[in-house]
C-alpha cells in the first residue's frame, strides 16, 4: 500500500492500522510500511526522526507534509503524467517544415532566376535601341568643342583647308593665319593641324 495523491495521511495511516489488526500485526511493521508508502521527499523527512512507533511517525508526516515535502512530490508526479508531444506527430510535423522550406527555395531560386533573364533581356533590348538610335540619329553637339571632337572620331578624312587628317575642310578651325601641321593640336578645340593661337574658336569667327 502506498499513500495516493489527494489522500489524507490520516486516513492511509487508518488502512494500514486496520489491515495490521486484522492480521495481527506489531506496531513495528506498521511503522515500516506507512513510511514505505510515503512519497520519497516525505518519507525521507520521516525517516531522519528515526522514530520508534507508528503514531510519532504520523505526526512526523503531518509536520512534512506542512513544510511543503509532500507538495513538492506531488508536483513533480503531476509534471510526469503530463502528455508528452506524439513521436509520429513531431515526425510528420518536421517533415511538413522541411517540404515547405524545399519548396520556399526552389521559388526564391526560379524568381531570381527569372529576374536576371529579365534583367538581361532589357539590357540587350536596350543597347538594340541604343544602337539603331546612334545610326540613325548621331549625337548632337552642344557646343562647338564637342562638335569639333565627334566629327573627327566620324572620318579620317584629309582636310583641303589645313591638309590635316580626321576633318574636313567644312569643320576646320583653322583662321588661315600661321602655320598648319598635322603634328600640332589645337588646345581649345583639339583639332589636328593648327594652334590655338590660330583657332577661329579664339577670334569668335
Amino acid at each position: 500500500m502506498s499513500l495516493s495523491s489527494g489522500q489524507s495521511i490520516d486516513d492511509f495511516y487508518c488502512q494500514l492500522v486496520e489491515k495490521a489488526n486484522t492480521l495481527k500485526k506489531p506496531d513495528h511493521e506498521i511503522l515500516v510500511k506507512f513510511i514505505k508508502g510515503l512519497p520519497e521527499q516525505l518519507a525521507f523527512f520521516v525517516r531522519a526522526g528515526h522514530h520508534r512507533d507508528s503514531p510519532s511517525a504520523l505526526a512526523a508526516a503531518k509536520m512534512g507534509e506542512a513544510y511543503g515535502y509532500r507538495k513538492a512530490e506531488l508536483q513533480v508526479a503531476a509534471a510526469s503524467k503530463q502528455a508528452k508531444p506524439s513521436d509520429k506527430r513531431d515526425s510528420e510535423f518536421a517533415s511538413l517544415q522541411s517540404q515547405i522550406d524545399t519548396l520556399t527555395k526552389a521559388v526564391q531560386n526560379l524568381t531570381a532566376s527569372k529576374t536576371d533573364e529579365s534583367t538581361k533581356q532589357n539590357r540587350r533590348t536596350d543597347r538594340f535601341a541604343y544602337s539603331r538610335q546612334q545610326a540613325t540619329y548621331p549625337p548632337q553637339a552642344t557646343n562647338s568643342r564637342q562638335q569639333a571632337t565627334y566629327l573627327p572620331q566620324a572620318t579620317n578624312n584629309l582636310c583641303f583647308n589645313c591638309n590635316s587628317p580626321n576633318h574636313i575642310k567644312r569643320y576646320c578651325n583653322w583662321n588661315g593665319q600661321g602655320v598648319s601641321s598635322s603634328d600640332i593640336t589645337c588646345q581649345l578645340c583639339d583639332q589636328i593641324g593648327h594652334s590655338a593661337v590660330n583657332c577661329k574658336r579664339l577670334s569668335g569667327n
